[in-house]
């Protein structure tokens, strides 16, 4: 990080040293190292010490001349506390053996649920909505592999081109709109006995019975 101006530092104003480098995406045949010394760093503050910036965009994570990795703006940073580093470790434990289906209560001591949600947890169709996502994302392959475990068989193009026609669908009103490109679309990727069916219906009695549940 930047060493820090204190004296041209405030409240509001954080000023720092200037730092010459490039930007992180513009690394060329070093970016495989560049990256896995990025990713360390992360999982150190995240794991070990506990305070974690929360802003890595590539304009905030500058390559030295010296293939060092520099982060800027530390004016937007978090705190994660022992208890959530703990659940973060049995998060990770869970997806690894698959055990999806406690996956929900590692979500609530993250902080990704509010204490008055909690009862959502124990709800069958919340478990298994978060059981088939994560197993899809378990499963490797990338966004292709995300696709292909849920069902999917079209293409990028092709999905691209489904996009196109679901959004001419209009209704009467924003929610029939809504409810006619959602039918539309689970017609096209599978039909109602498909999974992407059942996590919609899932999903939807969930936000029905609970509202939002899921803080970020």
């Amino acid at each position: 990080a930047p060493k820090v101006e204190r004296g041209l530092s405030s409240r509001r104003i954080l000023t720092a040293e200037w730092v010459v480098g490039r930007r992180i995406d513009a690394v060329g045949t070093s970016s495989g190292r560049i990256c896995a010394i990025t990713l360390a760093a992360y999982l150190a503050m995240l794991l070990e010490t506990g305070c974690l910036h929360v802003d890595p965009h590539p304009g905030n994570l500058l390559v030295t001349d010296d293939d060092r990795v520099c982060i800027l703006d530390w004016g937007l940073v978090t705190t994660v506390t022992k208890a959530q580093q703990e659940a973060i470790l049995e998060f990770i434990a869970h997806l690894v053996s698959g055990n999806f289906d406690k996956i929900d209560k590692d979500l609530a001591t993250m902080g990704f649920v509010p204490p008055e949600k909690i009862n959502a947890l124990n709800d069958a169709k919340l478990t298994r909505a978060i059981g088939v996502l994560f197993e899809a994302a378990a499963a490797g392959g990338g966004a292709t592999g995300f696709r292909k475990e849920l069902g999917f068989t079209q293409s990028d193009e092709e999905l691209r081109a489904l996009g196109k026609d679901i959004r001419k669908i209009k209704g009467k009103n924003k929610k029939e709109t809504e409810l006619l490109r959602r039918d539309a679309f689970i017609e096209m990727t599978g039909g109602s006995n498909s999974k992407v069916a059942q996590l919609s219906r899932d999903l939807e009695a969930t936000q029905k019975a609970y509202g939002n549940i899921f803080t970020i």
